[in-house]
């Protein structure tokens, strides 16, 4: 029997990281309802070999360095209350620099020499996937609309994408377990986190 997974709707956890390029885990408070899909892709190239041989077929082929992905999505701009951080501000403060929240009154965001990096986590079908040093490049705003809320549609290149299936255990998993034996571990990539609901359930 196979089993189909269907979602209507997509979220996404954007966590700032401390150290560009390393994950940086995301909490529930760090979710954001996306405007349709998120885009984000990462193909890596080939060249064929330049030695010469008599023969009208590729001899070898060698994968190139893997180059920086790009991600794209939009969302709503959404404000919890005055002077806290809005909805997706990892992706502001990527974009332009630093935050500047006044209590109360008002979130500011400045340009600075540097962009810091954001960890993204979201899930596809059965799949969760985990993009790190994200860094927002352009971000454009609906304000021709004139109708309807206002949306940032924003875009960016990330360093490394990790992907991991769902699965079942081939043996029971204890709580804080350190190795968990799986029946495909194909269906998981190297450094990606694993939610097993066994251990969950035993705190």
């Amino acid at each position: 029997m196979m089993s189909i997974a269907r979602k209507t709707d997509q979220l996404v956890f954007l966590k700032l990281e401390t150290t560009p390029g390393v994950l940086a885990p995301p909490s529930s408070v760090d979710c954001v309802p996306l405007v349709g899909a998120l885009k984000a892709s990462q193909n890596p190239g080939y060249t064929d070999s330049p030695e010469m041989q008599n023969s009208r077929g590729v001899i070898y082929r060698f994968q190139d360095g893997l180059s920086a992905g790009e991600f794209s999505f939009a969302y709503l701009i959404r404000v919890n209350s005055p002077g806290s951080a809005p909805v997706g501000a990892p992706l502001l403060i990527s974009l332009m620099g630093k935050e500047t929240l006044n209590s109360g009154v008002s979130a500011q965001y400045g340009q600075t020499m540097t962009k810091p990096s954001f960890s993204m986590v979201y899930r596809r079908g059965h799949a969760v996937h985990w993009v790190t040093g994200a860094v927002a490049n352009e971000a454009k705003l609906s304000l021709n609309d004139k109708k309807g809320p206002l949306q940032w549609a924003v875009s960016g290149k990330f360093l490394k994408k990790l992907s991991a299936g769902d699965d079942v255990t081939s043996l029971a998993a204890a709580a804080a377990q350190a190795v968990v034996q799986v029946t495909d571990a194909k269906r998981f990539m190297v450094g990606a986190y694993v939610y097993n609901p066994i251990c969950a359930a035993n705190g």
